[in-house]
């Protein structure tokens, strides 16, 4: 079966500020919940078969992944290392 990867690529920003903050956003990934359907099959109050909208994904079958970054200082200066 074939695959799609993504990679992220981390580059420290030229003009920045101390615990600056990055959100990186990837969009239209399969839910995994309910594997891209949207839906469950289930029964309303006759016992009729319905479809649930999944919990998960609200419907759409994709979520998209909110990736944050926060930007640290490696060691505080004087720390003797």
């Amino acid at each position: 079966m074939s695959r799609t990867t993504k990679l992220i690529e981390l580059r420290c920003p030229e003009h920045m500020r101390p615990g600056q903050r990055e959100t990186l956003v990837s969009e239209g990934h399969v839910c995994g919940y309910c594997h891209g359907n949207g839906f469950f099959w289930g029964s309303d109050q006759y016992g009729h078969r319905t479809k649930c909208p999944c919990p998960v994904c609200n419907g759409s079958g994709e979520l998209d992944a909110h990736i944050g970054i926060e930007w640290k200082a490696r060691k505080e200066a004087g720390d003797g290392a």
